[in-house]
């Protein structure tokens, strides 16, 4: 029997004697008979009214509880004791709900079997609290940890935050779960050694799902991309709106959402456009055949400070140069980087350098080449 039973018992029998006492005197003799499980009616009934009463002890004591545990976490430097605190209010009142419980469980005056499982219950009860606090740690630790210093530094952890997250949460719940059957007295090391053997079952029955764990982690550690990205996977262009332990879900320009298994998606090939450091502007200016060369020449060379007097014109790649002469018009190919990450930003950009260069054009007399005359299509003799 475990010791915490003899605790119990002792309580039996020094609160116990004195509740049957005034049971024998105050209760009817219907609720002095005995009921199921060797526990009388009125012990029944006031096992129902533990479950009210540890519930309300809770709701009252929770704030100076709370209160008191704000006051021994003031001195740390960490402000996470105190985020904790705030958040394990259910924790904490499911703790004094059950303590308060075991305090009046004496005065039931229980048989030791009924109350061997009482307490069992009660402990099972206390697991829970234990393992719901540590959930909750869990939560603050994955708001917190975003704006963290460590995270500052190494910002590519940024994202394996939440599938940290839900990876600890499962954890914490199988080992709640197994924590709760060695309450009960389940034998959790034989449990261990069946799943292990059926393990290998499980694995092949679930390949698919192992197979899209196993590559979230690759995305995680990889790092190829990160929420809020945008990219193009094979096709599939949006801005990465959440990595989960199943799948990935991109959003699109048509604002639908595209799912993809994280199995299939860590072998496929992706293109992170919020990685680049600057966006490429080209274009072709079409100018007339008929132009002469000294205001081709005089266009040309005055694009290229046109671009570099941009604030966001990289220097070092501005080109402008003739790439070609066909029976309509003279090419002028025009290619800079501009120095932004937004894309919002490099299409203001380009508006700016393509309104500058349409009116240097006009403005030395060049004129856009025609564009060339439909042929025309012979009729269909009847």
């Amino acid at each position: 029997m475990p010791i915490l039973i003899y605790a119990q018992l002792q309580a039996v029998q020094e609160g116990g004697a004195a509740s049957l006492g005034w049971v024998r005197d105050h209760l009817p003799s219907a609720l002095q008979g005995m009921g199921p499980l060797e526990v009388a009616w009125w012990q029944w009934l006031a096992l129902a009214l533990l479950i009210p009463a540890g519930a309300t002890l809770g709701y009252l004591l929770v704030r100076p509880v709370q209160a008191g545990l704000r006051r021994l976490v003031a001195a740390t430097e960490t402000e996470l004791d105190d985020l904790l605190v705030d958040a394990s209010r259910g924790p904490i009142i499911l703790l004094v709900g059950v303590l308060a419980s075991r305090i009046l469980i004496g005065w039931v005056a229980l048989a030791p079997a009924p109350l061997g499982h009482v307490v069992d219950l009660q402990q099972a009860l206390l697991v829970v609290a234990f393992f719901w606090a540590l959930l909750r740690l869990v939560g603050v630790v994955e708001r917190t940890a975003p704006a963290s210093a460590w995270v500052g530094q190494y910002p590519a952890m940024r994202s394996l935050i939440p599938l940290g997250a839900r990876i600890a949460r499962v954890l914490l719940v199988v080992l709640a779960v197994l924590s709760i059957a060695t309450v009960f007295g389940y034998p959790v090391i034989t449990i261990l050694a069946g799943l292990g053997i059926g393990g290998i079952a499980l694995a092949l029955a679930a390949q698919k799902s192992l197979e899209n764990l196993f590559g979230s982690l690759s995305i995680g550690v990889d790092q190829p991309f990160r929420v809020g990205d945008s990219v193009n996977i094979e096709g599939i262009e949006g801005e990465v709106e959440a990595i989960g332990l199943r799948s990935t879900r991109i959003r699109t320009a048509e604002r639908t959402v595209v799912s993809l298994s994280n199995g299939r998606l860590a072998e496929m090939r992706s293109e992170n456009f919020g990685e680049r450091d600057r966006f490429r502007f080209r274009t072709v200016l079409s100018l007339d055949l008929a132009t002469a060369p000294d205001l081709l020449e005089r266009v040309r060379d005055g694009i290229d400070p046109l671009l570099r007097a941009h604030p966001k014109t990289w220097s070092e790649g501005v080109q402008v140069r003739l790439i070609g002469l066909s029976a309509t018009s003279i090419d002028l190919e025009v290619v800079c980087w501009v120095q932004t990450r937004q894309g919002p930003e490099f299409k203001q950009v380009r508006e700016q350098y393509l309104l500058g260069m349409l009116r240097l054009v006009r403005e030395s007399g060049v004129q856009f080449a025609a564009p060339p005359s439909p042929v025309p299509t012979p009729p269909i003799a009847p």
